[in-house]
């Protein structure tokens, strides 16, 4: 099997809100990118914590997990600084990827 875009608006092939258990069974995926994701989703409620740990359980043991999570202050202090160099490495590592 492939990749499932998993997206609670309608962008993704299965529309899931993420607070709530995906629908996987334990140990049943090999890879999980969740990227943009957690930066809006509360720490303080516990939400993350819930997330993670499902995560955990769909992943398949010697499963990988990869999280792109943007630093909101280092982009805005580079806006900030007129600092070009910064976002023209940023540029060229998100092309390798």
């Amino acid at each position: 099997m492939g990749f499932i875009n998993i997206d609670f608006m309608k962008f993704g092939e299965l529309r899931l809100d993420l607070r709530k258990p995906l629908p996987f069974k334990d140990n049943s995926v090999d890879y999980i990118y969740s990227s943009h994701f957690f930066q809006y989703i509360e720490f303080i409620d516990s939400t993350a914590i819930r997330c993670l740990s499902d995560y955990y359980r769909i992943l398949k043991k010697g499963g990988k997990m990869r999280m792109i999570i943007p630093d909101h202050e280092k982009l805005l202090k580079a806006y900030a600084n007129n600092d070009i160099k910064y976002y023209i490495n940023f540029i060229r590592i998100d092309n390798k990827l």
